[in-house]
């Protein structure tokens, strides 16, 4: 099966890390991962952090210079939804991410 896209894509122009990078976060039903896909390789680190509905983190995660793929383990997650924070140190963006089995 292919990862279901939850529509939370952004694309960055920002001259920063971010840079022209476009990140796309996929759930794939079933499964117990979150995939963070760059389409470029990361020019510098980006740090995520995921959030519950409540505003309790509840993952950290590095996404390092040179990577294109990162994930986070949704093995101990509720179903429902989170925000998923990216920051490069300066800028910050926010993704909505649903996980449900």
């Amino acid at each position: 099966d292919a990862a279901s896209d939850t529509g939370a894509e952004l694309s960055y122009n920002a001259k920063s890390a971010f840079g022209n990078i476009n990140l796309k976060i996929y759930t794939q039903p079933g499964t117990e991962l979150i995939l963070i896909q760059s389409q470029a390789i990361l020019k510098n680190t980006l740090y995520l952090k995921l959030n519950n509905a409540a505003g309790q983190v509840v993952a950290e995660k590095d996404f390092y210079q040179g990577s294109t793929i990162c994930h986070f383990d949704a093995a101990t997650l509720y179903d429902g939804t989170y925000f998923l924070t990216a920051t490069d140190g300066s800028e910050v963006k926010i993704f909505e991410v649903v996980v449900q089995r």
